[in-house]
């Protein structure tokens, strides 16, 4: 059973951007200095992305499987609650935490990617396809998004 991705358009993409920024906008009209997902502290996550019960669960197992220190749970929450305002989803789902992680992951992986090459001037690694994400090879093995 083979899915096959919807294409966006860039103007399409714009427009869901703009969308998502105007969310913030309004979340964070009343926090001075804050205008963004990203902007936000400990506190504001707590306050403004709130988690349902099956989010939660979702979250804390992702959280074990990846050994998830407190600072990156809470930057998965953040990029979760991006990924929701994107796609015009008052709540987070599980399906948002699940993009997080697996764009966490993989920017570890391309991390690693990055020191192999710059420490041994090779990289013999086959390029990475996953739901979300297709690494496209550039100059010498380095992967890019």
């Amino acid at each position: 059973n083979s899915q096959i991705a919807q294409i966006e358009t860039s103007t399409t993409i714009r427009e869901r951007v703009i969308m998502a920024r105007n969310i913030q906008n309004k979340r964070f009209k009343n926090v001075v200095g804050m205008y963004t997902n990203g902007q936000m502290g400990n506190k504001q996550v707590k306050q403004f992305c709130t988690l349902s019960p099956e989010v939660k669960q979702f979250l804390n197992q992702a959280a074990k499987k990846f050994d998830l220190s407190a600072r990156a749970y809470f930057k998965v929450i953040k990029v979760a609650r991006t990924i929701a305002d994107l796609a015009g989803q008052v709540d987070i789902l599980p399906s948002h935490v699940a993009e997080a992680v697996q764009y966490r992951e993989n920017v570890w992986r391309l991390i690693v990617i990055v020191r192999q090459f710059f420490i041994s001037g090779t990289c013999d690694v086959v390029p990475v396809i996953s739901k979300k994400i297709i690494y496209q090879p550039l100059l010498s093995g380095i992967f890019v998004l």
